[in-house]
């Protein structure tokens, strides 16, 4: 009993070593695909996938939907909030560079729960800056509202503001954007009365 199974474990190891004799040397010193080192181009390029394109999505949502930062009167004092939206514009030039001279702008607004607010704005574009078919110094002045759960609430608005015209390509940037400081005062509501925003408006122009 035991000397035959010495013979069976003699005769595995010749076999084993019958095959690794068979087997080319280069194979096994070949490791697949999965097991090998990733190189310094492939991680560039990976975290450069990674980061950009989050970046880049991120910009273009800003561009759109742009933010703002409220600054509003209450009953029990001044509260933070925000707001994002978007505007049609229309302009008296046909360029493909243009300026707004009549503006509808809507915004989400985060103060009144579900609130949406409505302004249309008459443009002025004042000074130019460095070129003036691309920056303009200029102001607004409008009316709009909000709706609310029981009606309606009217506010009158005025803007200064740093824009760029429509059609400029620049950080994925496609519409106008008007960087500036907007008030809003709402006459007929007995609270609320006051608004100050720190916005950067987008607006697409026709």
């Amino acid at each position: 009993m035991i000397g035959g199974k010495i013979r069976k474990a003699v005769l595995l190891c010749f076999l084993c070593a019958a095959v690794l004799r068979a087997t080319p040397q280069d194979s096994l010193r070949t490791l697949p695909d999965s097991a090998r080192w990733i190189g310094a181009e492939e991680v560039a390029l990976a975290l450069f996938a990674y980061i950009t394109v989050p970046v880049w999505v991120s910009v273009g949502i800003a561009s759109i939907l742009s933010p703002t930062l409220l600054l509003e009167q209450t009953e029990s004092g001044w509260r933070l909030g925000w707001s994002a939206g978007t505007g049609i514009g229309w302009s008296t030039q046909r360029q493909p560079l243009r300026f707004s001279t009549l503006r509808l702008q809507i915004e989400r607004e985060s103060l009144q729960r579900g609130s949406l607010s409505v302004s249309a704005l008459f443009d002025w574009n004042a000074v130019p800056i460095l070129l003036p078919e691309i920056l303009r110094l200029g102001g607004s002045v409008g009316f709009g509202g909000e709706p609310l759960g029981n009606g309606w609430r009217s506010h009158l608005q005025a803007e200064v503001w740093l824009r760029n015209a429509m059609g400029v390509w620049y950080l994925g940037m496609f519409p106008q954007h008007s960087l500036g400081i907007r008030l809003r005062y709402r006459p007929w509501s007995a609270t609320s009365r006051w608004q100050l925003a720190l916005g950067y408006w987008s607006t697409f122009v026709w």
